[in-house]
């Protein structure tokens, strides 16, 4: 049976109060913020605008609790969702500039990936091309002159120089006669 009340019979949730700058977690270790009445005072939400702002708060030694605001079904399975992290007001102009920082050394970082990739390319392109010039000395190979078309523009497709060499290999030899199926 299912117990039902008047609002006079209720009163409004009072989150529990942050206590020497520590965020109070529920015994998974999160917070839960179904509502905004349910952030403790003191406290403030960074959701996940700020991505992988937990990790910066674990390095600063600050302490944090994740935002679980809901419940999704996968698979069968009930999961909490969680949206960002809640901590201290003390500690969110420190959280940001911090995540700032981050954003920017993550940001000069893909650069410099990007340009070591570019010069790994480069240096095997410029390495394939010195194999292929050294190939051609040592085994006396030459390019044939490339064919034009009436357009004037360079062909693109090759003819075969030689019909019997050429793909595919599994044709019969002109001379074999071929039998039908009344012959046989």
């Amino acid at each position: 049976m299912l117990e039902t009340f008047g609002f006079w019979q209720t009163e409004d949730y009072v989150p529990p109060p942050v206590v020497d700058g520590i965020v109070p977690k529920n015994q998974w270790g999160n917070l839960e913020l179904y509502e905004p009445i349910m952030l403790p005072l003191g406290t403030v939400h960074l959701n996940n605008e700020f991505e992988s702002i937990g990790k910066i708060a674990k390095k600063l030694k600050i302490d944090y609790a994740p935002a679980m605001v809901g419940w999704d079904i996968h698979h069968g399975w009930n999961h909490p969702m969680i949206d960002g992290i809640i901590v201290c007001e003390e500690y969110k102009d420190t959280l940001i500039a911090a995540w700032d920082e981050e954003q920017i050394m993550m940001e000069e970082k893909q650069i410099a990936d990007r340009e070591r990739r570019a010069l790994t390319n480069w240096k095997m392109m410029v390495k394939g091309l010195f194999l292929r010039q050294r190939l051609k000395k040592v085994f006396d190979l030459q390019e044939p002159p490339a064919k034009i078309n009436k357009t004037g523009a360079e062909s693109s497709q090759e003819t075969a120089t030689d019909v019997q060499m050429s793909w595919p290999r599994n044709r019969q030899p002109e001379n074999q006669t071929k039998f039908t199926v009344e012959e046989i």
